[in-house]
């Protein structure tokens, strides 16, 4: 649905309820290591300046094997 970022970390937001979908964070530290792997999170959706997501259930990725594109 929509990518977000903090100063440490870019949240990859695949629903709108907080309750009930799901968010993958990756630390900004790791990006280089997802970009030189082909993902850039920027291109899942609009990134602008956000909140955490504080209810939902969180997949912490860490490694670029962790998300795989699905076109």
């Amino acid at each position: 649905m929509s990518v977000r970022e903090n100063d440490a970390t870019i949240y990859l937001n695949f629903g709108r309820r907080l309750t009930r979908d799901f968010t993958v964070t990756i630390l900004k530290r790791h990006r280089r290591e997802f970009a030189a792997a082909g993902i850039d999170p920027q291109g899942v959706g609009g990134a602008s300046n956000s909140r955490a997501r504080l209810f939902g259930p969180v997949i912490d990725a860490v490694v670029p094997v962790q998300i795989e594109r699905v076109e």
